[in-house]
């Protein structure tokens, strides 16, 4: 639909258009504040500490497992706990 020109909305009602789009956009830089930047900068963190693992490093996981990183295999990280050796998922496989 094709509005003409001398039916544009007044000045007054556009204060309204804005009044009613407002509450939309502080709720998206209130989510983007609270929860979203938080988040990407834990997770870079956790990226950084799981890319700075070298070998030789004792690690702990949530798991609770406690032990020492030897290497890489097939994608896994090698962790060896003082009486067994076993390929664990942890971080990016490179």
């Amino acid at each position: 639909m094709v509005m003409a020109l001398d039916k544009m909305p007044a000045l007054s009602d556009y204060g309204a258009i804005i009044a009613q789009f407002l509450p939309f956009v502080v709720l998206i830089v209130v989510f983007y504040f609270f929860l979203i930047r938080p988040q990407r900068k834990r997770d870079k963190q956790e990226r950084e500490m799981r890319n700075s693992i070298s070998v030789g490093d004792e690690i702990s996981t949530i798991g609770g497992f406690i032990g020492q990183h030897q290497g890489r295999r097939s994608g896994h990280r090698v962790f060896e706990r003082p009486h067994e050796a076993q390929d664990l998922p942890l971080g990016d496989p490179r």
